[in-house]
This record gives C-alpha cells, sequence and structure tokens, in this order.
C-alpha cells in the first residue's frame, strides 16, 4: 500500500489522504468523509471487504464507497482518477 497526501489548506491530513494498491490498482479513502467509520467498518465486515488502516484511520476500497453511496460515485470516482494518476505518473 502507497499513500498520497494532498496538499489542501485546513483539510486535516487524514481527510485529504488516499491509499493505493499498484497491484490490484484499488483506491483507498478515509472512512470519516463518508460516515461514521465504525459504521462502515461493520458494513465493511459483513460485506466480506478488507479493511485498511493509517495512523490509526479507516480507509475503505473506493469501489466499495461507490456501491454503498450512489450519490457520491461522481465525486468518488474523480477521486480515483486523480489518484491513479498521481501513482501511474510516479512510475515514470
Amino acid at each position: 500500500m502507497e499513500w498520497i497526501i494532498s496538499e489542501i489548506p485546513k483539510v486535516p491530513k487524514n481527510q485529504r489522504t488516499a491509499g493505493f494498491d499498484r497491484e490490484t490498482k484499488e483506491v483507498f479513502l478515509n472512512a470519516k468523509i463518508y460516515s461514521n467509520p465504525a459504521a462502515l467498518f461493520l458494513c465493511m465486515s459483513f460485506d466480506g471487504v478488507d479493511a485498511v488502516f493509517q495512523d490509526n484511520d479507516l480507509y475503505c476500497p473506493a469501489s466499495w464507497l461507490r456501491a454503498e453511496f450512489p450519490a457520491m460515485a461522481a465525486d468518488i470516482d474523480l477521486t480515483v482518477l486523480k489518484v491513479r494518476a498521481f501513482f501511474e505518473d510516479s512510475e515514470g
């Protein structure tokens, strides 16, 4: 897992951090942005989705978040594109 922290002033570091798994190309976003992390952790466990923790914060797979929060799908998709582009650009 690799991590990126965007440079957005006045936004908590954990809410501007995203994880990226180069093998699966999955992007992981902070649960606090979408809902109560404890509730999301419970939902993820019922769905059989692995949790990722970084600095005591829960990060959820963007693909799972997109399915759970369809009203936010466009924002999630945009974030995923930006994170993937960052890591693709950093490869070469």
